[in-house]
């Protein structure tokens, strides 16, 4: 279950958070454990919870492309990403 997230808390921090991880720059290790928490974590998260310039700026920080996507778009791209990553 996820936690609720904080008004001031930027989607990035969040997905830190409830992933269990201790820093922001784990988000980027993709050892298969992490990646497929990140995943489960990323399906369960509404699209609504965070603006579409934090989905931007996830997508961003995990992948590397600077993209302006609608929310939604954003997150299924972020979702395909870490999906089909090696």
């Amino acid at each position: 279950m996820i936690r609720e997230k904080k008004q001031s808390e930027h989607l990035l921090d969040y997905l830190t958070r409830e992933a269990g991880l201790n820093y922001l720059s784990d988000l980027c290790w993709y050892q298969k454990g992490c990646r497929c928490k990140l995943i489960d974590l990323l399906t369960k998260v509404p699209v609504g919870l965070a603006s579409g310039q934090e989905w931007n700026d996830t997508l961003a920080y995990i992948t590397g492309e600077q993209l302006e996507l609608p929310a939604e778009d954003a997150r299924n791209c972020l979702l395909a990403y870490l999906k089909n990553k090696k």
